[in-house]
């Protein structure tokens, strides 16, 4: 296995494991044609998505060591493991923009407000795209005493925003850093970066691996499907959980976020005993129907026999005890 480091190419630009085209100006129109075609009723749910809070007074107790995780919606999570206590790509705003009067909105409350947040051993960000970095629940943890593990060049936009350069560790693909007694893992990811007009692809995109002595997680962050993902489960696996990304997918954007029938073949590579699909119910960033991501995965699922949780945002979640309910 060739485990290869992410590179620049002589533009300064990261480039993804395998050859990603992505969307260009030949594919515009026809994405502006689907767009206004598309039934954006079906892109929203038709009644509340269901929210169950979390009370601020868990970030008070001591973490669990045994696995513990809460799905706060998209790909934001809290995770406990080891005694340790994450938040994963924690985007807490009323919208994934760059601007809070435009973008897209939110489907559903935050299950806990950002005032909240305390007790944050430390943040796992996979890349820094509005919907996994979202700029008022950094620079409200910036301020404590955090520490943040973060894809290559990540770390000079949370110094810009008040971070203290000590308190955050940038990783390329396959560094390893020990966090407590759980060892933090940068693996790839097929994806792109960018915050704003320019400046794309200048920060680096990953995967993560969160393992110790027990027990063995995977985090997806957001990517396409990949030759990769065997190396990991070869190479980390097996995996007692994966949290895969399943919505937002498009054919004009494929190379970059993989359809819920790749993630559930993602899994066997992968090496995953059960599966927490994220990425979806929480913002419309593509043209398909809201539910249809988890809809699709557990059809997919069905037929390799995954065990997939389906938990409502904000639930509390042991893997080895949750079963999950269809909710949407």
């Amino acid at each position: 296995m060739p485990y290869n480091k992410a590179v620049k190419d002589k533009k300064g630009k990261y480039q993804n494991p395998i050859p990603t085209p992505m969307a260009g100006f030949k594919e515009t129109p026809d994405i502006f044609r689907r767009y206004r075609n598309s039934n954006s009723k079906l892109r929203k749910p038709s009644k509340p998505i269901p929210v169950n809070y979390m009370d601020p007074k868990i970030l008070d107790q001591r973490p669990s060591d045994d696995l513990m995780i809460y799905w706060m919606g998209h790909t934001s999570l809290l995770m406990e493991m080891g005694g340790r206590r994450y938040l994963f790509d924690p985007v807490l705003s009323e919208r994934a923009s760059m601007f809070q009067n435009i973008g897209p909105k939110r489907l559903h409350p935050a299950p806990i407000a950002i005032k909240d947040l305390r007790n944050i051993d430390a943040v796992i960000l996979s890349h820094d795209h509005y919907d996994h970095m979202d700029y008022n629940t950094m620079k409200y943890l910036v301020k404590t005493d955090t520490l943040f593990y973060v894809s290559c060049g990540v770390g000079k936009i949370l110094i810009n925003w008040g971070g203290l350069k000590e308190n955050i560790f940038e990783l390329n693909w396959w560094d390893t850093m020990e966090d407590g007694p759980n060892t933090l893992v940068s693996t790839p990811a097929r994806h792109f970066s960018g915050r704003g007009i320019f400046g794309r692809n200048t920060t680096l995109w990953s995967s993560w691996c969160i393992i110790n002595e027990k027990q063995r997680v995977y985090f997806g962050g957001d990517s396409g499907i990949m030759p990769q993902y065997a190396e990991i489960g070869e190479k980390y696996g097996p995996f007692d959980l994966t949290i895969m990304p399943i919505g937002a997918y498009d054919d004009a954007w494929h190379g970059i976020h993989i359809f819920p029938e790749e993630a559930a073949d993602a899994q066997i590579v992968l090496k995953g005993k059960k599966m927490l699909p994220v990425h979806w119910a929480t913002f419309d960033l593509s043209l398909h129907p809201w539910s249809e991501p988890i809809e699709h995965l557990l059809i997919a699922g069905k037929r390799l026999g995954l065990d997939i949780i389906t938990p409502e945002v904000g639930d509390k979640i042991i893997p080895g005890e949750y079963k999950g309910r269809n909710w949407w």
